[in-house]
């Protein structure tokens, strides 16, 4: 049984903590659903060019890669990701943070699509 964690952080964002391979499959799903975007298209090519962006990253001494956006899709409020974490830790995995306004159970029911049975939701409190 698959299991994966979704974290509420204290801005309200989600994240989740995936493979590289899984990544993409969620953000596939979540274009199908939702409709291109210019920040799925971006973070879809920067997670599918893994190596490429984290020696990016590294060189940067940056964690994060702030995922660019349309403004006009971010006044909609249509846009899906905030940022990414690109983390080598014997495998490639990718941490993906979701801008606030993203529904919370459009990112459990396409966790589910892609496979996993069990989606656990942790809130981050001080």
């Amino acid at each position: 049984m698959k299991e994966v964690k979704v974290v509420i952080d204290i801005a309200r964002s989600a994240r989740v903590t995936l493979s590289g391979d899984e990544a993409l499959r969620l953000l596939a799903v979540i274009r199908e659903m939702k409709g291109p975007t210019r920040d799925l298209t971006e973070a879809y090519r920067i997670i599918a060019s893994f190596e490429e962006y984290y020696n990016y990253s590294r060189r940067r001494f940056e964690d994060y890669i702030f995922v660019p956006k349309d403004p006009r899709e971010s006044l909609e409020g249509k846009t899906v990701i905030q940022k990414l974490r690109l983390i080598r830790n014997e495998g490639d995995f990718v941490e993906i943070v979701f801008d606030r306004r993203m529904d919370l159970n459009t990112i459990i029911e396409t966790l589910k699509t892609i496979g996993y049975e069990k989606v656990d939701v942790i809130s981050q409190s001080f």
